[in-house]
């Protein structure tokens, strides 16, 4: 227990790259992208759980986006998506699979799928991902823990930094 509130902001990945000019799918070496599999899988044993990512990764997630915003849990939501797609590999913009999640979750996801195709939704994530840009965001996962520059993380290996050293 560190004490830290923890806000979790669904961002549009692709907005940001386009904003820092980046090309919406990064390339990656052969090598590097060989390496990049062998590292998921090794984060996911660590984590105690199989991955299986949609073979075509990355694929676009907006609907599901939208969707965990117009929930009434983003935490939740945001979860059970995760799972849907980095767990059993689903389709984030078919939404069968987004409400069959979000329901599996204990959230109503006919309401949440509605709500993910209002203007308020839609202009809610395009805010949040102009503010993770204003921010210096430039991919994810990302936390920030305060305004300077040395309270920026990026990447999900990093995220023992954020605790107390250890005595």
């Amino acid at each position: 227990q560190i004490g830290a509130r923890v806000s979790w902001e669904p961002i549009l990945l692709g907005g940001v790259f386009k904003a820092i000019g980046a090309p919406d799918r990064p390339r990656m070496s052969e090598g590097r992208a060989r390496y990049n599999l062998i590292d998921l899988k090794r984060q996911a044993d660590r984590a105690g759980v199989e991955l299986r990512a949609p073979s075509d990764h990355p694929r676009r997630t907006v609907l599901a986006l939208r969707a965990a915003i117009g929930s009434s849990d983003i935490v939740a939501a945001s979860r059970a998506l995760y799972a849907a797609y980095w767990l059993r590999g689903e389709d984030l913009e078919d939404p069968r699979v987004v409400r069959s999640a979000l329901d599996g979750a204990g959230l109503d996801g006919a309401a949440a799928l509605e709500a993910a195709h209002s203007e308020s939704v839609k202009a809610d994530l395009r805010a949040r991902t102009d503010r993770a840009i204003a921010s210096g965001v430039f991919g994810v996962p990302t936390m920030l823990v305060g305004d300077a520059p040395e309270d920026f993380y990026w990447g999900n290996d990093r995220l023992d930094l954020l605790l107390p050293p250890r005595p």
